[in-house]
């Protein structure tokens, strides 16, 4: 079979036509995301791979500013939960888990920490409005998937920031890092920063198995009367 170099070429400009356009999206939704929360601080993405399979595993939203005595807040989702960390007085604090991540249902806060449960109900509601409006950045549903999250027939809703920064990482280790889930994998944090919109900053490290090379001699000894014993 012939190779078809034209051919080659043109899927080669279809693949960056969509790279050019899917970056165009995803900037246009990242510079509504900057004018809806001003606090926006930076994202940060966080991926690991190795034997054949690899994943995001977390994406982690940045805030600044003060909220009832809290400061550098940051919003992640794991399983099904939005997690919200903080640090207060130079501290860090876990405020646990605020509300299910596919059904959109607000709920207080799991964590004991004092500087949390000492607030008063006024601030601790103020504070979960603060949080329900910056976790529609990472809500894969905003309340739009059924709560059998489980039905495969349910309609899952593509069109969310969350959805486009993980098409936008997945494609670009695809182009850029080829492989970067195989044999002993790779890891890395693809990063944004709200002071420069039009740049991420791809840190990662390469998973290889390390070899070394010797050489030995090994003498037979010619002595008969040994090997005659």
């Amino acid at each position: 079979m012939d190779y078809d170099m034209n051919d080659y070429k043109r899927q080669e400009l279809i693949r960056q036509r969509m790279a050019e356009k899917e970056e165009g999206i995803l900037f246009i939704a990242m510079e509504d995301a900057r004018a809806k929360f001003p606090d926006l601080a930076s994202i940060d993405i966080h991926y690991h791979g190795s034997g054949d399979d690899g994943c995001i595993e977390d994406i982690k939203v940045n805030f600044k500013g003060d909220i009832m005595g809290m400061k550098n807040m940051s919003i992640y989702t794991e399983n099904n939960y939005v997690l919200i960390e903080g640090t207060h007085n130079g501290e860090k604090v876990d405020l646990g888990y605020w509300g299910d991540h596919l059904t959109g249902k607000s709920e207080a806060s799991s964590t004991n920490d004092k500087r949390y449960t000492d607030l008063s109900q006024a601030d601790k509601d103020e504070l979960l409005s603060w949080i329900d409006k910056r976790r529609q950045l990472l809500d894969a549903s905003t309340g739009q998937i059924p709560e059998n999250t489980y039905n495969k027939e349910a309609p899952m809703v593509q069109n969310t920031l969350e959805r486009k920064l993980e098409d936008y990482v997945y494609n670009q280790l695809s182009r850029e890092c080829p492989g970067w889930e195989i044999n002993d994998g790779s890891e890395g944090n693809l990063i944004w920063k709200a002071e420069e919109p039009h740049k991420w900053m791809h840190e990662y490290r390469i998973f290889e198995m390390s070899s070394s090379d010797y050489d030995n001699c090994y003498v037979m000894s010619n002595d008969k009367k040994k090997w005659e014993e």
